[in-house]
């Protein structure tokens, strides 16, 4: 991890060099500055990344496979992490519903305030696995 941590270190040194003469064009110098470091944060962010998918992988070297997969993680990871949450709470309830749904059935005893609640739990639930389904 060290050594991608110094290459990293290196590259973005390197970019600074070159865009230290570069014309700032629409941004004010504050914006581009911190468009720099930005910038700056999401290429190590990348490169790092990209090093821990190597290494999951056993390899010796960064392909263009494991930047590009670095990338979709880094891009969409936080909303897919999300949804992949909202998927798993909406998988509980459902099964809270069903439960208690069978559960009425097995006793024969039915009040409205269980089948109500179970109902709301069904529907939340399925409405958080179709969610998680469907942007996937």
């Amino acid at each position: 991890m060290a050594d991608i941590e110094r290459e990293a270190d290196a590259i973005l040194a390197r970019a600074a060099q070159e865009l230290a003469d570069v014309s700032p064009g629409p941004f004010s110098p504050k914006a581009f500055q911190l468009l720099q470091v930005k910038v700056s944060e999401q290429v190590r962010s990348l490169i790092l990344e990209s090093g821990k998918i190597s290494r999951r992988h056993g390899a010796d070297v960064i392909s263009a496979s494991y930047v590009e997969q670095a990338s979709d993680y880094l891009v969409t990871g936080s909303t897919r992490r999300w949804l992949r949450h909202f998927g798993t709470v909406g998988g509980i309830l459902l099964g809270a519903a069903i439960s208690n749904f069978l559960s009425m059935t097995t006793i024969g005893h039915y009040t409205t305030a269980g089948v109500a609640v179970s109902a709301v739990l069904a529907v939340a639930g399925a409405f958080g696995v179709a969610l998680h389904i469907g942007n996937q």
